[in-house]
C-alpha cells in the first residue's frame, strides 16, 4: 500500500475500542486563528485572536463520516495586540477569559497539514489502565490550562512557545 497514504492515518483508525483505549495518550497543541468570529471592534483592539487547541493525535472520532477527526479542547485564548491603555487592555483580557470554551472536531488531514509554525507535539502520557481516558485526558488539559503555552506570531519558525 502507498507509504503516503499510510502515513495520514492516525495511530487509533481501524484499532478496536479496546485497543485504541490501551494507546498512550499523545498530547498535540494546535494554534487558530478566529479573529473572524469577534466584533470590529475587538478586532481593532485586539488586531488577530487566536485559540490554542490541544488534541490526543492517538484519538480520533468518526462525527456522522467516514472521514476521522480530532477532537479539539480549547486552552487558551491570546489577543495579538496590547493597547496602551488600562481599560482597552480590561476589554482585551474579558474577552480571552469569556472565549468559549467548547470542543470542536477537525478532520485529521486539515490538522495535519497545518505548517508545523501552528502546531507541535507537546507531551507523551503513558494510558494509565486503572483510570478512564476521558478522566486522565482532563487532568491533563487543566494542568495545560493553568500553565497555558505562549503565543508568538514574531518568533520565527514557531507561534507556539
Amino acid at each position: 500500500m502507498n507509504q503516503q497514504f499510510l502515513s495520514g492515518i492516525p495511530k487509533s483508525a481501524g484499532l478496536s475500542q479496546a485497543a485504541e483505549t490501551s494507546l498512550d495518550i499523545d498530547i498535540q497543541l494546535v494554534v487558530i486563528d478566529e479573529t473572524r468570529y469577534y466584533s470590529d471592534d475587538m478586532r481593532k483592539l485586539a488586531g488577530k485572536v487566536f485559540q490554542v487547541y490541544a488534541y490526543d493525535a492517538n484519538r480520533v472520532t468518526h462525527c456522522c463520516e467516514i472521514t476521522p477527526s480530532y477532537e479539539l479542547h480549547p486552552v487558551a485564548t491570546q489577543a495579538l495586540d496590547c493597547p496602551e491603555s488600562d481599560a482597552e487592555r480590561e476589554k482585551i483580557g474579558e474577552m480571552e477569559r469569556s472565549a468559549p470554551q467548547d470542543v470542536i472536531y477537525m478532520h485529521c488531514r486539515a490538522v495535519e497539514v497545518m505548517s508545523d509554525k501552528y502546531r507541535r507535539a507537546h507531551h507523551v502520557i503513558e494510558r494509565d489502565l486503572d483510570e478512564s481516558h476521558d478522566k486522565q485526558l482532563e487532568s491533563v488539559l487543566e494542568h495545560i490550562r493553568c500553565n497555558p503555552p505562549l503565543v508568538a506570531p514574531a518568533r520565527a519558525g514557531c507561534i507556539i512557545i
